[in-house]
């Protein structure tokens, strides 16, 4: 009989950060001709006067919270899949920690190769040092694993459109900032949100406490 595996749970400290959303080089983060399907006109976006200061704002943000000593998981999107592939990767490199991606519909196979840590795609399991348990991943989830048993979600992708709460948090640029955060601040900014009730769509149990865990150190 094959012996079934339980999922990784990556254990986390203080010294990971999180973030998403980045889109470096997307014209349309800064754009002021933005239009709804009906043409309506739209706010812009990120208020910045080019995709050039906005990428070197983000840039600059990244680097005051994030020491070459530390790991950040960024949570999909990292930039514009139609972006110079030579400017990203510039980009990459100017970046400080030990880069984790946890893949993004934005992000290409080119941008996957540019030298991260670990490239992750779909659902990943974190522990962090008080023992809560988060699930993260780009596309935001109506349930997760273990949601009946208190774990929380991080997510990406929806730049704010979908209300936060105790329970799920958009982690990307335009929801939290353009400062990367670790868990405990990001949680002790979610107590402060209302409880919104996801439950619904059914999923397997997540088992905490495997042998299989591993640990991301500085």
């Amino acid at each position: 009989m094959t012996k079934q595996s339980r999922h990784k749970s990556i254990r986390i400290d203080h010294s990971v950060k999180f973030t998403a959303d980045t889109h470096f080089g997307h014209g349309l983060m800064v754009s002021r001709e933005r239009k709804d399907k009906s043409g309506n006109p739209l706010p812009q976006l990120r208020e910045f006067p080019s995709i050039q200061a906005h990428d070197e704002a983000l840039i600059e943000s990244w680097n005051d919270c994030v020491s070459p000593k530390d790991t950040i998981c960024h949570m999909g999107d990292f930039g514009w899949w139609k972006a110079p592939l030579e400017d990203l990767e510039r980009i990459f490199k100017r970046l400080n920690g030990k880069k984790i991606l946890i893949v993004g519909n934005h992000d290409s196979v080119e941008v996957e190769r540019f030298g991260w840590e670990r490239v992750i795609h779909g659902v990943v399991h974190f522990t962090d040092s008080d023992g809560q348990k988060i699930v993260g991943s780009h596309h935001p989830q109506r349930e997760w694993d273990s949601w009946h048993g208190g774990s929380l979600h991080f997510h990406g992708h929806t730049h704010g459109t979908l209300p936060s709460s105790r329970r799920s948090f958009d982690i990307g640029v335009d929801s939290m900032g353009r400062w990367p955060l670790n868990a405990t601040e990001i949680r002790a900014y979610m107590a402060t949100l209302p409880e919104l009730d996801f439950r619904g769509v059914p999923v397997a149990d997540f088992v905490a406490g495997s042998d299989d865990d591993e640990t991301l150190t500085p």
